[in-house]
């Protein structure tokens, strides 16, 4: 038994110093970047790199890059991954803006190469680059994008390479999480995933506005050519030329099912297009969607669709047509449209369409609409127009019991004013006399409200996207827009980033950046091999920083290697002895004593 008991001991010790000294690995290197910095020092934060560019090349799993304040001018191209259990790090020294101007250089201009994943990047600014402002280029997985801002370029944050409705030349990108962003002012896009596809991508606590305004393009808020899994929640989509989000646009080319799309607890508005489009099915669930210049919500192919607690306020108003568009007739089709499966509850349709002219929604042929509990008051002689019937449904329809008895529809659906707080000031809360108030079918009822907040409140949920009375939890302060602003083809960017021939139809993007990355690291190994022999050689001072302890207690890991094979070899020398000690005979018992 104690020979056991022993040897278990003895595993559970091997295991621990084993786990602590994979543990100690994986913690990694801090590494720091600045702007008085020298590319030929060890990256310390008392001699810090210069370059954010050739930082990113000395990272391995584990480690962290402080980038310190300032503007930084060039192109940055990432070719190191981590690993499940020590992402790569790359964010701002704490309380310090950093700026990175590209100087519209006619290339991508930070760029996670085909296959880089683990990392994170975070609290970091991006601005005025001449094509793809934050490039994942491809095979890209585990990326976190926190507390960005990425603005004033060509596009802010783009995923995967190729041609529209063709295959990635460098395959899928996800999981994906892009927390806490802003994402402004692009030309041609905010956040775009084309040709895809994009998988296990989420959206949150973020900001994506006024992209194509600049340029006079059509550009969407986000827009998500291929994919599945998509998740876009508390977040705000404002301002942007075309559409607010638009998914799965090429879905039909690829996949030959429903789609996991879903829109939750967003603010859509303002846009110069539609509001909401999905493509291929999906959810919308507490969102507001108004004051959008063409459909507020478009449903276009077959999939499984499902609005819960929504409200669709004033869109269509600059462009008059359907405030809500499902299963509407494509010119060119993709995908077939004879089968969408809709259900709408809990939510509000209202005062859609210009003043003088408004529109109601309209139900395509291939259209099976489930819906009740609903709040209609948009176009007194046509709330609902049914394509399959050619009938127009009108609100008295909907009050009187007509639209129930021919569709099996609405039974606790209503026909009048929601009562809004401000509707000419965009304060879509309700009012006390509310008749969306206490009204909703709770077991279609999401747990919160769109700002977050806990339902029910009072006697029962209510209807549309705000709990009346509910107070909302705090969230993530968002980030404040930076107040600098870039100067197209400054004469240092110029000097760092020379302009780089473009051939959109035959290469990547990355390919270009490859060759200028190659041809600083050609010009570097001197140096890299000089920073090296440094940084294994300084020895501890006693009254270094936090993290520089850490760097040279990691810096000595062949000391802490020797003291866990010393501990390990001690710890089996004793174990032997133990059980050689039990395999000795037990010595032979004392004569019996003589007769007297």
């Amino acid at each position: 038994m104690l020979r056991k008991i022993i040897a278990i001991l003895s595993i559970v010790f091997l295991v621990f110093q084993f786990n602590l000294l994979v543990g100690a690995q994986n913690q990694g290197k801090t590494y720091h970047v600045a702007i008085n910095g020298d590319d030929n020092n060890p990256g310390t934060s008392d001699k810090p790199w210069r370059t954010i560019s050739y930082a990113v090349t000395q990272l391995k799993p584990g480690d962290k890059l402080i980038i310190h304040e300032g503007v930084y001018k060039e192109v940055v191209v990432m070719r190191s991954s981590g690993i499940s259990e020590a992402p790569i790090i790359i964010t701002s020294a704490p309380g310090e803006r950093v700026v990175l101007d590209f100087g519209r250089v006619s290339s991508n201009c930070f760029s996670l190469s085909k296959g880089v994943s683990h990392v994170r990047i975070e609290n970091l600014t991006l601005v005025n680059c001449g094509i793809w402002a934050l490039s994942l280029d491809g095979g890209n997985q585990h990326i976190i994008l926190r507390n960005l801002e990425v603005a004033y370029s060509e596009t802010g944050i783009h995923m995967t390479v190729g041609e529209s409705g063709k295959k990635p030349w460098h395959g899928p990108v996800g999981p994906v999480l892009i927390e806490g962003c802003l994402v402004h002012d692009n030309d041609v896009g905010g956040i775009d995933c084309t040709p895809g596809p994009c998988y296990d991508i989420i959206i949150r606590y973020s900001k994506i506005y006024n992209n194509g305004v600049t340029a006079g393009f059509g550009a969407d808020g986000v827009a998500v050519e291929t994919g599945d899994r998509i998740c876009i929640e508390w977040s705000e989509i404002y301002g942007n030329m075309g559409d607010g989000v638009d998914l799965g646009s090429r879905n039909p080319l690829w996949f030959n099912k429903s789609s996991d799309f879903r829109v939750s607890g967003c603010f859509v508005h303002d846009n110069g297009l539609e509001g909401v489009k999905l493509w291929t099915g999906g959810t919308v669930e507490n969102t507001l969607i108004y004051s959008n210049g063409f459909t507020g919500l478009d449903f276009i192919y077959n999939g499984k669709y499902l609005v819960l607690n929504t409200a669709i306020v004033k869109n269509a108003v600059e462009i008059r047509t359907y405030s809500v568009a499902l299963g509407y007739k494509e010119l060119e089709p993709l995908g077939s449209q004879d089968n969408l499966e809709v259900e709408i509850y809990n939510s509000i349709i209202a005062f859609n369409g210009p003043p003088d002219a408004p529109t109601g929604i309209y139900v395509g042929p291939g259209v099976k609409l489930v819906s009740d509990y609903n709040i209609w008051y948009s176009r007194q002689d046509s709330e609902i127009y049914l394509e399959s019937a050619g009938m127009d449904y009108t609100r008295e329809d909907i009050a009187s019991g007509k639209w129930t008895k021919d569709t099996g529809n609405g039974a606790h659906s209503i026909a009048a004013d929601p009562l809004f707080v401000d509707i000419e000031n965009d304060d879509y809360r309700l009012q006390s006399n509310s008749p969306a108030i206490d009204a909703a079918n709770p077991d279609k009822s999401p747990s919160l409200d769109v700002q977050g907040a806990q339902r029910p409140w009072g006697q029962g949920y209510d209807i549309g996207p705000y709990e009346y009375g509910a107070e909302a939890p705090p969230r993530p302060s968002p980030l404040k827009p930076i107040e600098y602003k870039p100067q197209n083809e400054t004469q240092q960017a110029q000097e760092t980033l020379p302009e780089q021939p473009q051939n959109e139809t035959s290469q990547p993007q990355e390919t270009s950046q490859a060759q200028e990355t190659n041809q600083t690291s050609q010009t570097q190994e001197s140096s890299q091999e000089q920073t090296q022999q440094q940084t294994e050689t300084r020895p501890s001072t006693g009254k270094e920083k936090p993290e520089e302890q850490g760097i040279n207690i990691l810096e000595n890991m062949w000391l802490i290697l020797i003291a866990v094979v010393a501990l390990t070899l001690i710890n089996i020398a004793v174990l032997i002895t133990i059980l050689k000690k039990r395999k000795q005979p037990l010595p032979p018992p004392p004569p019996p004593p003589k007769p007297g």
